[in-house]
Order: C-alpha cells, then structure tokens, then sequence
C-alpha cells in the first residue's frame, strides 16, 4: 500500500497525517486519565480488598499500554518508537493474567486462588512474555510510517508469538468461563445480570482487540488504526459498572461491614473524634432528608430540634461520653415534620484502646411512639368523651392528696350523675345519649380550672378533683357553677335535651384523709 513520509513536513497530505496522529495521541490521553483516575478511586474505597486491588492492577497495566501508545504512534524515529512500544508490553502481557485473577475473585473461587501453585500458573507465563515483549523479541520485526502513525510490522510466526496469543485468548476466556458458570448455579439475579453484563461486553471486546491490535497488523493492513487499547477502556468501565451495579453481599471481613451498612434499615452514622460527621449510610441519608456530601463535616448537635433549650445539649452529651448509650431525640425535616428517633450510641476504639470517634445507630420511632401513647390514652382515659377514667382518677386523686398535706389547702371531691339519663336513651336512642354525654362532659370541664381533673366513672356518673381551694365552702361555689352549666338544654345535633344533674360533695381533709375514704364519703 501507499505509505505518507515525513521528509516534507510543508506537505498538505502530510499535515493531514499528522492531525490523525494527534488525533488518535488524545484520545489515548484520555484513556490514560480514566486508568489513573479509575484504578485509585475503586482502590481508595476499599484498599484491603483483594479484588480491588486486583481491579487496580487491571487499570494499570493498561494504563502503561495506553500512555506508551500515546508517545509511541508519533514517534520522531524509529528507535523513539521502539521504546514506546516495548514499554506498552507491560499492559498487553500482564493484563490476561490480571484479569483472570480479578475475574476468579468475582466469580469467587477462593480455594483454587488459596493455592500458591495456581496464582504460579496464573503469572508465570505473563512475565516470561514481558520479558520478551521489553527486548522486543516477541513477534514485532520493524515500524512502517502509515496515515496514523508508526504502525508494527510482524515476522514469521514464531512459538513464543504462537503462545502469547493462545494465552491471550485463553486467560481472559478462562476467566469469564468461571464467572458464567457461577452465575449458572446462583439463583440471584444481580449474580446472574453481573455475569451478563461481563460477558456480553467482553466477548465481542477481545474479538476487536485480536483483529484491531493483531491480526490486522500481521496480515498489513494499515488502513485501520491499531486502537485495541482503547477498547479495553470501554470494557474496564463496564465491569467497573457491573460489579458496583450488581454487587453481591459477601459475607467476609473485608467486605461485611460496608454491606450491612448499605442493607441496613437503621440510620447509621459515624462520627470523628471532633464530633463531626464523616459518614451515612443511605438509610440516615432518608431519614435526615440531606445527602451523604451534605452532612458530611457537620456538627450532629446542629441537626436536631432545639426548641426545647436542653435537646442541643443532650446531643453533646450523647456524643462527647465515651462508653455506651440510649436515648430519644427529636429531628426537624426539611418539609418541618417532626420525628422522635431512637438512638444508640457506641465509642469506636483502636487496639491501644483510645477513641477513634463513634457510631450512632438511630431509628424512626415516631409512629411507635405515637401508637404507644394512643394505648396509653385509651388505657387512662374514656373513649366517648376523653376524659380521664377510673383508673386514672385515683393517680390524679391520690396527687391531690398529697399536694394538699404537703400545702395544707383544702380540695374538694365532687361526684355529678345526670338525672333520668336512662330515659333519655330509651326515648331518643343510644347515639343521641352518647351526644349528650358529651355535651354534659364539656360543659363540666369549661366549669374548672386547667388544674383541676374531670374524670368519667362508667354511665352518666363524672367526678372532679378540684384542688386548691381556699377554704372548704369554696366547694359549693364550684357546686353551684355546674348544676347552672345545665340550665341550657344540650344541643345534639337533631334537637336540643333538657337535663339536670346531682352533685355530692367530700372535702379533704374534713370528710377524709385518703382517696378511699374521700370516694366513698
């Protein structure tokens, strides 16, 4: 074919050369970049983990196939060029034996990596080709000069050239073999679209490579780029994609830790020595109702409800006690609702036993805490008229009682019955009776004070506590406001009932000295 030169550099065509060269020199550039930054950013997210560090490894050998190609394809001689290309053998020869181990980690087969023959199986033949692809002895003869650049010129085919690309073609296979057969015999659907998703963009991948970066070249094709190396920076992306897409709980050291997190319906949150945030899950994230990059550096304290004066000093407390606690809190959302949560606090240490900072585990308890108290309201109080019950009016009388001795003032016990209440339910019917009820106990609350107790006993029988009188006879003052409260008929909706009551009397400490007595007075 027709090859360009470089003796005349004023050329149109040869400018035109050029501009495919810096071309193709950028977009290796580019790849270079996601290499670097893709490899320290998985690596950073979880230095101990093998497959993670495997993944790395992957992103930089390709980063050495990459970056060489970016010099090696405009080389100004041939000797520039052949150092370029013999360092980009470090990406090409060591890559198989990489991926294989990463894809034997994904695949998680432990045991046959436990063994040091098979990780010996594994590197051993990627080092004998990277010994020959640095002397340059492995199947590359010479350069050409074509439209895009210095391109390799191959000799006769040769053992070592026969083997590099059987172990090649079979390393890489191999590995998505064992990840397809693991996918075959899980019944998880994130193993098994994981799996897919490798498989079905790394097959189609390699055959590029194989046609783009060696038998195109071998057979002297020029008029195509070499750019397999460029396709490896699609495929790393999409098994980076894969494994954090579809990523599968693996209950080991290395990894439990960030999954129960990540699985955890309770908000977690860890805290620095400072009392500063440093992490979330998504759980807290929800809860809060900001973002992991929101919370991150903030002061827990600042978060939370502080309409009450002692709330923000509770949570410096709960945060600055260096054992273990439990409390409730209250949080104010965005949208101004108000949840209850249910935190635990735990310090983190390290093995010399100084704090390291803590982890906060809290839950919504909001509805629990509001069904609690609906039972608790139910359990003390009357369910047609709201008032406090039996059980309460002895809690409530007995306070009195004690409040009395303790100031020496005087309170009154009135019990107050409807009159013929009865009849009024056989006349005009339960609902109407109960409408009444209701009536008569409002009218006898706006009848005391916030400090005084109205209490329903059963039927149309009501008691009041009323404390704090000044003397004994101030009780028939109070007497005579609730028999006028019920000169005016009660409106019940459909008609208006007439109905009057009876009031007897007991006053502590004249007619008793304790609740039973005042009751039965």
């Amino acid at each position: 074919m027709q090859c360009a030169t470089r003796e005349n550099a004023e050329d149109p065509y040869n400018s035109r050369v050029n501009d495919a060269v810096h071309l193709l020199s950028l977009c290796s550039i580019l790849a270079s970049a996601l290499f670097l930054w893709l490899g320290g950013y998985i690596l950073k997210s979880n230095p101990r983990a093998r497959v993670n560090q495997i993944f790395s490894l992957i992103c930089l050998s390709f980063l050495f196939w990459s970056f060489s190609y970016t010099f090696f394809r405009g080389a100004g001689d041939k000797e520039t060029a052949w150092f370029w290309f013999n360092l980009s053998s470090v990406g090409w020869t060591l890559s198989p034996a990489l991926i294989l181990h990463f894809l034997l980690l994904v695949s998680r087969s432990r045991n046959r990596l436990g063994q040091p023959a098979v990780l010996v199986a594994i590197y051993l033949p990627s080092f004998y080709f990277l010994f020959h692809g640095l002397s340059g002895t492995l199947s590359v003869v010479d350069f050409v000069w074509t439209d895009f650049g210095w391109s390799d010129v191959y000799g006769p085919l040769t053992f070592t050239f026969v083997t590099y690309m059987v172990y090649f073609l079979a390393w890489i296979l191999l590995g998505l073999g064992f990840v397809v057969a693991r996918s075959r015999r899980s019944e998880l659907i994130a193993e098994k679209r994981q799996a897919w998703l490798i498989l079905s963009t790394g097959v189609p991948i390699i055959a590029v490579i194989s046609v783009s970066g060696i038998l195109l070249p071998y057979i002297g094709v020029r008029s195509v780029p070499n750019i397999a190396h460029l396709f490896t920076a699609f495929w790393v992306v999409m098994i980076w994609y894969a494994i954090s897409r579809y990523r599968v709980m693996i209950l080991t050291p290395a990894t439990v830790a960030s999954d129960v997190l990540r699985t955890m319906a309770d908000a977690v949150i860890l805290l620095s020595r400072r009392q500063t945030i440093v992490g979330v899950n998504r759980a807290a994230e929800e809860l809060l109702s900001a973002r992991e990059s929101e919370l991150r550096g903030a002061r827990l304290h600042d978060l939370f409800e502080t309409e009450d004066a002692t709330e923000a000093e509770t949570v410096r407390r709960l945060v600055s006690s260096d054992g273990s606690r439990d409390l409730e809190l209250r949080y104010r959302r965005k949208n101004r609702d108000l949840v209850r949560l249910r935190v635990s606090t735990s310090a983190v240490k390290d093995r010399h036993g100084q704090a390291m900072g803590q982890v906060l585990v809290a839950r919504d308890v909001t509805e629990q805490v509001r069904a609690e108290e609906e039972l608790k309201h139910l359990a003390t109080h009357d369910p047609l008229t709201g008032l406090p019950n039996r059980s309460l009016l002895h809690d409530r009388l007995q306070r009195a009682v004690n409040r009395a001795a303790r100031e020496k003032r005087p309170f009154a016990l009135l019990m107050f019955d409807l009159d013929e209440f009865k009849q009024i339910n056989d006349t005009f019917g339960q609902s109407v009776g109960d409408r009444v009820l209701q009536g008569a106990a409002k009218r006898l609350t706006n009848c005391v004070r916030g400090l005084d107790t109205v209490c329903r006993l059963g039927g149309d029988e009501f008691m009041l506590v009323v404390e704090e009188l000044l003397e004994s006879g101030d009780s028939d003052i109070v007497a005579k406001r609730l028999l006028d409260a019920f000169e005016e008929p009660i409106d019940t909706g459909d008609q208006a009932i007439s109905i009057s009551g009876s009031i007897g009397i007991s006053t502590y400490p004249f007619d008793g000295l304790d609740p039973e007595t005042l009751v039965t007075k």
